[in-house]
């Protein structure tokens, strides 16, 4: 069986999105808007993506499968997303991760 080699490009795009997040949480506050004409914009718009591709391509670096990635990234997104809007019970949480075991489940299943 040969081994997966690691994408060094999903390292460098981690270690990129890393340095912007770092900017956005140190120099931006939660409060910003970006107006435009017409539309208003606020930073978090731009901060949960950034966090889900930090974190997809850490997470497919350490894990070799991008599938983990993208499971394990939106669940985190996800329950940030319920902090924010004030849904803060545990059941969420676990209603979440039993959602992450079922995907992880099909998704081992197809192959």
């Amino acid at each position: 069986m040969q081994k997966r080699k690691r994408p060094i490009a999903l390292l460098l795009l981690s270690i990129l999105t890393l340095c912007v997040l770092i900017f956005v949480i140190f120099f931006i506050p939660p409060t910003y808007a970006v107006e435009l004409p017409g539309v208003t914009i606020n930073v978090l718009f731009f901060f949960f993506p950034l966090l889900f591709i930090f974190l997809f391509s850490l997470l497919s670096f350490l894990f070799r499968k991008k599938s983990h990635g993208i499971i394990a990234g939106s669940l985190l997104i996800f329950y940030l997303l319920l902090r924010l809007g004030g849904f803060t019970h545990p059941l969420f949480l676990l209603i979440l991760l039993a959602l992450l075991l079922i995907l992880e489940l099909l998704f081992s299943k197809e192959k």
